[in-house]
């Protein structure tokens, strides 16, 4: 699916041959080329090639310590050459965030506390204070966004387990939750090729208007198109994982 969004982004000309070729291989991020709106799935496809490093032999000291080496090395290949994509060293400690609450029942029961979530809302508001009033350069502008990031992360998780009841009460929620989660991969895919041909077809005289046009028109539309190009997608890997020959 992502090759096909490539294909598209190439096809409409908001991507070029280098920038497509490069990112078939994910080579955008090593050295650093700008990917248009689908740079995440580029960080997330090196974060699972990463993902064995961390699985292999698990154990939380060398989970911190690979991880520390790992943020270490590209903050400075970043800062230094401008060679690789500073949202990957951004993002990483957040990957492994999930992978030690999955890990580790205390890690699970402590960083998705309430109490820890109160704790996290206070220091990320403190460290957004401070972000503000002090102009943080290089490296300490970088560890900042970091632990911003992970700060909110228990705070995330308290809000959506506040969110929990609601859906499981309703039946109607749960059903249009489970269909945008469905075609969200796809919509964040295709999503900048449906708004763009969106902006083609009729721009807003007025910001009333744009956004009744963008949230009730073009939105729904991109989650349409998107939930059925996952369904055609799965259809035809079903389709093929039948046909292949099973081994006993």
């Amino acid at each position: 699916m992502y090759l096909i969004a490539l294909v598209l982004f190439w096809v409409t000309k908001l991507i070029g041959p280098v920038t497509f070729f490069r990112s078939i291989f994910i080579t955008n991020i090593f050295p650093y080329i700008p990917l248009m709106t689908l740079w995440f799935i580029s960080v997330i496809l090196v974060l699972y090639g990463l993902t064995p490093l961390y699985l292999y032999r698990y154990n939380l000291t060398k989970t911190l310590v690979l991880s520390l080496f790992l943020c270490s090395l590209l903050f400075t290949i970043a800062l230094t050459k401008d060679a690789v994509d500073l949202r990957l060293p951004l993002y990483l400690p957040a990957f492994v965030y999930g992978i030690i609450i999955a890990r580790h029942f205390w890690a699970r029961r402590l960083f998705t506390h309430p109490i820890t979530a109160l704790c996290g809302a206070g220091l990320w508001y403190l460290t957004f204070t401070l972000y503000k009033q002090i102009e943080f350069t290089g490296l300490w502008k970088l560890l900042i966004n970091d632990v911003a990031i992970l700060l909110s992360m228990p705070v995330l998780w308290a809000i959506a387990s506040l969110l929990v009841p609601l859906f499981q009460s309703n039946a109607v929620l749960q059903r249009l939750l489970k269909a945008i989660s469905y075609s969200s991969f796809a919509a964040y895919l295709i999503h900048r090729l449906t708004f763009s041909f969106g902006q083609t077809l009729y721009e807003p005289p007025s910001p009333t208007l744009s956004l009744a046009y963008w949230l009730g028109i073009v939105l729904p539309v991109t989650l349409l198109i998107s939930y059925g190009f996952q369904a055609v997608y799965d259809a035809i890997l079903n389709y093929w994982t039948r046909r292949s020959p099973r081994t006993s």
